[in-house]
């Protein structure tokens, strides 16, 4: 089985990013899809979509957001039943995806990342990863759920007392998935496991707005596009209607064209 897994807290919206994300997927694969939330608005035109919901409390993800999307991501094992060769995939909620994601599996790897097609501080981007279910990603998905609860391992450890942005080692809100993975990119934990990364085409970061879009969906090199929030200022609240309306015309137009 593949999985497609999600963690999302808001308000669902028809033809808004999650849902041209989940709709994107589901042109591409035949996947599971599965978002776990703590809120979650609309949950009913999620679930008509096909889409597995799983709820949690909301203490799990207060003030540890970022540990939580780990920890759920591998309680998807036990959670939907999945047995040793089942792949996961873990995706942020701002992505299109242009060819079938699960694609990656072709390779030989336990755990796989991405990194970003652009020089940065943080090589690697948090936006798509995933692991095959076997002994050694189960292995290593503890050891990465430890290590961001409770950072021991020395690597990691220097590498969040140096941070740029936050060097709080009790922080587990923000950063600290992102930040393990980075590390892993230059150092090989201390366990079995082989580690792939799959490059920016399975997590390709659009940084100039929809004129990158279509250049990127036109020249058909990528598997998935990362719209990155910011880029059209779409989460939070005051944002503007013709803003919106130009979000949900565009990929509204291209979604139908896959049809």
């Amino acid at each position: 089985m593949n999985v497609a897994y999600f963690i999302y807290v808001g308000k669902f919206i028809e033809n808004d990013m999650f849902d041209v994300c989940i709709r994107s997927l589901q042109k591409q694969s035949d996947c599971k899809i599965v978002v776990y939330t703590c809120g979650l608005e609309n949950q009913e035109l999620l679930e008509s979509r096909g889409v597995e919901v799983i709820e949690f409390p909301k203490e799990d993800w207060e003030n540890r957001r970022m540990v939580c999307k780990i920890e759920k991501a591998f309680q998807v094992i036990k959670d939907l039943k999945l047995n040793d060769g089942d792949n996961v995939l873990s995706f942020d909620a701002d992505l299109v995806f242009l060819k079938n994601p699960f694609d990656v599996f072709d390779n030989d790897f336990d755990f796989m990342y991405t990194t970003r097609h652009y020089p940065s501080e943080f090589k690697t981007n948090g936006g798509v990863w995933g692991y095959k279910v076997i002994p050694s990603s189960y292995r290593f998905m503890k050891f990465f759920i430890g290590e961001i609860n409770e950072p021991k391992w020395e690597p990691f450890v220097n590498f969040r007392k140096n941070h740029p942005h936050n060097r709080d080692m009790n922080n587990k809100d923000w950063w600290v998935d992102q930040d393990f993975v980075c590390v892993c990119n230059e150092t090989q934990p201390p366990l079995d496991v082989k580690l792939f990364d799959a490059k920016s085409k399975y997590n390709y970061i659009i940084r100039d707005g929809y004129q990158e879009v279509e250049r990127e969906i036109e020249s058909g090199d990528n598997y998935v596009l990362h719209l990155k929030s910011g880029t059209y200022n779409r989460w939070g609240s005051g944002k503007q209607i013709y803003e919106q309306s130009a979000y949900e015309s565009y990929f509204k137009n291209w979604l139908e064209e896959l049809t």
